[in-house]
């Protein structure tokens, strides 16, 4: 991989001041060293590393909600018993991203700024409705990323193939000099029930054909011996099937997956595999809600 320099930032005005010379933000590296392999597509590109930066590496407190440092590394969080207790469907989904030397660098900033349609942490982070807190401004994390047809005409949406080498610029609403300093997440209302689950080609460590994250709460409909437990809201966001991150907010599984269907209708000219994804992404979601709402998981076997 060549680049024109390199520089490892001691602090966060040091980062900020080589972004807007133009410097490519350099966190984990688990995209960008892949992408910059052999194309020299970073040749004229300073890479300013901000792993070590204190400042994205906190993890926080606030309550009612967690803000997680940037250039935390996905381990680091799967660890961390702060977000097991609060954050559980977010450290599943972080879980399943690559293998352990993988998320040994990857982070949960360059996850998000790298605004992959088949991520894995970004479904979840989106039904828990977090915000980006960036270096100018603070927004919902829905509202970071741009539309992107183009990543729906490649199948599998592979690192190595992504249409764009520098994903901010492309696929984000963030202007150059502008980074992300943490993702502020909130914390689930009590009673709620969630549910991740990835569908890969293989059960290996691949990209997510289609990925699925569940948030939502029930009401007990009947009393007594007739109790049952209905569904009172579900929101849904699923990967690998649309340009930009979208949440389904149902208030029954026939509903949602009507919604869905919809959706993916609209996709049938940009979405590749669009005839497979178009039958499987339907019956998933359905399959997922079902055991959703027995309080199981569609995993048949669990990943170290």
């Amino acid at each position: 991989m060549k680049a024109a320099d390199y520089l490892r930032a001691e602090s966060l005005d040091q980062a900020v001041a080589a972004a807007e010379q133009g410097g490519l933000v350099l966190a984990g590296g688990t995209d960008v060293m892949v992408k910059g392999r052999g194309r020299g597509v970073y040749a004229q590109r300073a890479l300013v590393d901000v792993s070590r930066v204190p400042e994205l590496r906190e993890v926080r407190d606030r309550g009612d909600a967690i803000e997680i440092g940037a250039a935390c590394t996905l381990s680091e969080l799967c660890d961390d018993a702060l977000l097991a207790e609060k954050l559980p469907l977010l450290a599943d989904a972080m879980a399943h991203v690559g293998g352990v030397q993988t998320r040994n660098r990857a982070t949960i900033g360059g996850n998000v700024v790298n605004a992959c349609p088949a991520s894995d942490a970004i479904p979840a982070l989106m039904v828990l409705g977090a915000r980006v807190r960036t270096t100018r401004r603070e927004l919902p994390l829905a509202d970071l990323f741009r539309d992107c047809p183009a990543c729906l005409r490649h199948e599998g949406m592979l690192v190595r193939t992504c249409f764009y080498p520098d994903a901010a610029a492309k696929k984000t609403v963030l202007e150059q000099g502008e980074l992300v300093r943490s993702i502020i997440v909130p914390v689930p209302a009590a009673g709620s029930r969630w549910l991740f689950h990835k569908l890969t080609r293989t059960q290996g460590i691949g990209l997510a054909r289609i990925s699925i994250a569940l948030l939502g709460t029930f009401r007990d409909k009947g009393t007594g011996a007739l109790s049952e437990k209905t569904i009172n809201h579900v929101d849904v966001c699923m990967g690998g099937l649309f340009s930009k991150p979208w949440v389904l907010s149902a208030a029954s599984a026939e509903e949602a997956v009507a919604v869905l269907t919809a959706k993916l209708e609209a996709e049938s000219t940009a979405l590749a595999d669009y005839d497979y994804k178009h039958r499987v992404a339907p019956a998933l979601l359905a399959d997922a809600i079902a055991a959703w709402r027995r309080g199981e998981t569609l995993e048949r076997k669990r990943r170290s």
